[in-house]
């Protein structure tokens, strides 16, 4: 299939639509993710609408699939090691989910209109594509690259694409065992025991490790894993079971992009129902004090693994809709987390505040009982009174003599009991440095508290953008000391914890999308005279004769509208250049949230009228299904 110079069309597969691009992205970028009836619904749509053959369309699907793979294994142009295993996924497990039920959805309605529906015909169709598929071996070779990580493993992408079609039954065993060297048996479901009811009988860290590490890994079960961890998410928490379910958290919280994966096959609403009732109702039935320290730091963990699939999701701007109990615990801290409160105006609360500033603050003292068994929910709560009663203590004092009369108030706070505690107290300090800068000793008590080996990763991982984000403000308005020591230090504790490959990097969106454009505006349009470019150069040495590529570019971009020196004009004016020219999603999104969505849905009509104007009908019912996602 070549690219027809005389009407400038491109009839190419290999060339994605922009429709079925975006789809792609959509559903590994975006959550949380549309379900897999709406996604085979439109599907079938946009198949329609595009009047695509079998064969055509579901190449253009593994097209776009194995782009966006190749682009996050290109570690030098993404930076983005992580995405490389979110989008593998959804090559070898999601992808070939959805045409499966597609496939079905097709015979189905073949069969309820008393037509022929013939397997043979499905079978040669995939092959048919399978094969057309490892042609583009440029593109291939991209999704092979190394990964410098322990939870990824090299392999043959095209070896995997084989299995799972093959267990998906959209191609034949013959057909597979042609391109392997040793037979390749249809896998029979999960040998190893990793079934729900086997944790249930034995929750052990060991057991519970290995489910995680093994969904990352094992792409053939890793439906049947996500589902069980769903299964153990519910049963745990339904029996207020804290103990096996902080473990289950942590595990999670240790492999992040596994919650990215999950919510491919499931909406995060699902975990967030079951942990909300139980942090708000779970009370501790220990008798001994060892087993009620360990119940509050297990219950503490499940808290913070809840505010982090709050926070990773951006639930906080609708939060109504995903928290069932407005007048539960948690939907009121995530409403005014961070609050003091004024000690005066307190009651119940107000002797235990004061007995605990004056207990936590002597190191000589012992906690009395009822102060150790107050609930873990009052102590989240009253956290940043409690420091702000203790600051006020030793206001008028030196900041070095005040950090060493606090230095008991630190020590009890970073133990496992109560640090989870510790996410108000850092967000109202933080709040506090906003107005006094680092001149006040709430920089120096933050500091202090990070710089605490016993200090909660996850909370880092909550408030890290945050403290950066502060840190560069106060920086840059010259309160006091430029940069200390220990403030890079901080910064760089946080950049690893948090995987940033550079502490200075954290401006706002808006800020990076012009040196992000003039990057991939450059990589894109002069790729022939640097590098490979994985969306059109690859496309053109496989598909196309052998023109100048940026003569090639020129023809290709015209298609869609003029882009004739599109670099040189985002130059020049890059406020006029219009962000739907491209596929990245998180562009979109940028230029949604950043713009509005007035200039946004002008941007695309404009695009919609143009692509009109030319005859390009194909070309603007593409923008209008872009436009249907954002209206």
């Amino acid at each position: 299939m070549k690219y027809n110079q005389s009407n400038g069309v491109i009839n190419s597969p290999a060339i994605p639509s922009i429709s079925i691009m975006f789809f792609a992205y959509n559903l590994v970028q975006t959550r949380p993710v549309m379900t897999d009836d709406m996604a085979v619904e439109y599907l079938e749509k946009l198949q329609h609408i595009q009047v695509s053959c079998d064969h055509e369309f579901y190449v253009e699907l593994w097209m776009s699939a194995l782009t966006g793979l190749a682009e996050e294994c290109d570690k030098t142009s993404t930076g983005r090691v992580q995405h490389t295993l979110l989008w593998k996924s959804f090559v070898l497990v999601k992808l070939p989910s959805l045409i499966e039920k597609l496939e079905l959805k097709k015979s189905n309605k073949f069969k309820n209109g008393n037509l022929l529906y013939s397997e043979e015909n499905k079978y040669d169709c995939h092959e048919c594509v399978i094969n057309q598929l490892f042609g583009f071996k440029g593109l291939i070779n991209a999704c092979n690259q190394l990964v410098e990580d322990d939870i990824f493993q090299a392999a043959d992408i095209t070896v995997d694409i084989l299995r799972v079609c093959l267990n998906r039954k959209l191609v034949r065993k013959e057909f597979v065992n042609r391109f392997l060297e040793l037979e390749y048996e249809i896998d029979g479901g999960d040998t190893v025991g990793l079934t729900a009811g086997n944790i249930l009988d034995d929750p052990s860290r060991q057991i519970i490790d290995h489910l995680v590490s093994t969904a990352t890994t094992s792409f053939l079960h890793q439906e049947s894993r996500v589902e069980t961890i769903f299964k153990l998410m519910s049963e745990w928490s339904t029996k207020l079971e804290v103990a096996p379910l902080a473990t289950l958290c942590r595990s999670l919280m240790d492999v992040p992009t596994l919650l990215d994966i999950i919510h491919l096959y499931r909406h995060p609403s699902e975990f967030i129902s079951s942990l909300e009732r139980l942090c708000n109702t779970w009370v501790s039935k220990a008798d001994s004090k060892e087993s009620l320290l360990h119940d509050y730091e297990n219950f503490g963990t499940i808290f913070l693994f809840l505010i982090s699939v709050i926070d990773r999701y951006e639930f906080h701007k609708n939060i109504k809709d995903v928290l069932h109990d407005d007048e539960g615990f948690c939907y009121k801290w995530l409403i005014q987390s961070g609050s003091t409160y004024d000690i005066d105006s307190l009651d119940q609360e107000k002797s235990i505040i004061t007995r605990l500033v004056s207990t936590l603050s002597d190191a000589s003292q012992e906690i009395p009982e009822d102060l150790i068994r107050i609930s873990p929910r009052s102590l989240i709560e009253l956290s940043p009174t409690i420091f702000k009663e203790a600051l006020k203590k030793v206001v008028t004092e030196d900041i070095e003599i005040a950090m060493i009369n606090l230095e008991p108030l630190f020590t009890h706070f970073v133990k496992p009991h109560m640090s989870y505690a510790l996410i108000g107290v850092c967000q109202s300090l933080c709040d506090d440095i906003l107005f006094k800068g680092k001149s006040s000793i709430s920089f120096k008590v933050l500091n202090r508290l990070i710089l605490e080996e016993a200090f909660p990763n996850s909370i880092i991982k909550l408030i890290g953008n945050k403290l950066l984000s502060i840190f560069d403000i106060i920086s840059e308005n010259g309160s006091l000391p430029s940069i200390e020591d220990t403030e890079n230090i901080i910064r760089n504790k946080i950049a690893k914890i948090m995987m940033v490959p550079n502490w200075r990097n954290t401006k706002h969106p808006a800020e990076k999308l012009y040196y992000r454009f003039k990057m991939m505006f450059k990589s894109i349009i002069y790729g022939g005279r640097h590098k490979p470019s994985l969306i059109y150069e690859i496309f053109l040495s496989e598909n196309y004769f052998n023109n100048d590529i940026n003569t090639e570019y020129e023809y290709i971009t015209g298609n869609g509208g003029a882009a004739n020196n599109l670099f040189d004009e985002f130059i020049i004016n890059p406020s006029s250049w219009l962000g739907p020219h491209h596929l990245d999603i998180e562009l979109f999104r940028n230029c949604l949230e950043i713009n509005g969505p007035r200039t946004f849905v002008d941007l695309i009509v404009e695009e919609v009228l143009s692509a009109g104007k030319k005859g390009m009908g194909i070309r603007a019912g593409n923008y209008k299904i872009l436009l249907s996602y954002y209206c």
